[in-house]
C-alpha cells in the first residue's frame, strides 16, 4: 500500500529510514527549502526513534530538514555531484 508521510502512523521500534527527494539541475535549491524543512518534520514525527538517511546534492538542502544530518559519502547520480547524508538516533 501507498501513503503519503504526513498520512503516516509514528512507527514503533527503531531502524532506518532512506530518502531521496527531488531535487536537480532544474531546481532551484532555495524554492525547496519549505520541502525539504517540512520532509525533516515529517520524518522526526513519523519515525522517531529511527536513523534517517538523505540523498541530495548539497549540505544545504539537507540542512534545511533540520535533522542532525553528517555526510557520509560523496556520489554521483546520472552525473550529478549528490550527498548520502545521515542522522542517528541517540
Amino acid at each position: 500500500s501507498c501513503t503519503s508521510l504526513e498520512k503516516l502512523n509514528p512507527q514503533p521500534d527503531c531502524g532506518l529510514v532512506v530518502c531521496n527527494p527531488p531535487y536537480g539541475l532544474r531546481l532551484a535549491p532555495k524554492a525547496f527549502t519549505g520541502f525539504y524543512a517540512q520532509l525533516g518534520a515529517e520524518l522526526t514525527r513519523a519515525f522517531l526513534a529511527w536513523s534517517k538517511a538523505l540523498v541530495c546534492p548539497n549540505t544545504g538542502l539537507a540542512q534545511s530538514t533540520g535533522l542532525d544530518l553528517r555526510q557520509l559519502a560523496e556520489l554521483d547520480n546520472g552525473g550529478l555531484s549528490v550527498g548520502l547524508f545521515l542522522s542517528q538516533t541517540k
